[in-house]
C-alpha cells in the first residue's frame, strides 16, 4: 500500500503504480485502485515481471 500511495522510498517498484500521485487525495487514490484492479487495468503490461 505504501508504494500505490507514494509514501515509500524514492524507489518506486516496476510492480507498483503511485496512485496518489494521480490523484493527490488518499481516499481517491484508494478509489482509483480498487476501480483499476476491477476493470482489470491493474496491473499493466509495465507491471509484469516475465
Amino acid at each position: 500500500m505504501h508504494d500505490a500511495l507514494g509514501i515509500s522510498c524514492s524507489y518506486m517498484p516496476k510492480f507498483s503504480r503511485n496512485f496518489i500521485k494521480e490523484t493527490g487525495d488518499i481516499k481517491k487514490a484508494i478509489e482509483l485502485y480498487i476501480s483499476e484492479v476491477s476493470k482489470g487495468n491493474f496491473p499493466g503490461e509495465e507491471h509484469i515481471f516475465k
